[in-house]
């Protein structure tokens, strides 16, 4: 996969609160793409941070989803959000992978977003 934006943009995060996701105690990370580097492709996927904001200390300690179907979570949560953080990636996949695949903006994925 070829990246969206220029190499030196740096990497493209949109990030939603409970107001947009429904998830209360936890921040979604969304990204756009990722850069190409032999050995470190990771594949869709998103970060989730608990805390009702977001924070570069809850970024240290945030969790991997990757958007496979079940979404797989790659860390420790809470299970109430990992069953939510799951039903938010099943609802919202096409959107998400819109964004990742350059496909959809920041804007044009967030109107599609629904909440849990």
């Amino acid at each position: 996969m070829k990246p969206c934006f220029h190499e030196n943009a740096g990497f493209l995060m949109s990030w939603f609160c409970s107001n947009t996701t429904g998830i209360e105690g936890a921040v979604l990370c969304v990204f756009a793409g990722e850069f190409e580097r032999p050995g470190h492709q990771l594949g869709p996927r998103l970060l989730v941070a608990l805390g009702n904001k977001l924070t570069t200390e809850g970024l240290n300690d945030a969790v991997s989803v990757v958007l496979t179907d079940p979404p797989k979570v790659t860390g420790e949560l809470p299970d109430r959000v990992k069953r939510e953080v799951a039903e938010f990636v099943n609802k919202n996949r096409d959107a998400i992978l819109g964004y990742w695949n350059c496909e959809l903006d920041s804007k044009e994925m967030t109107e599609l977003l629904e909440s849990v």
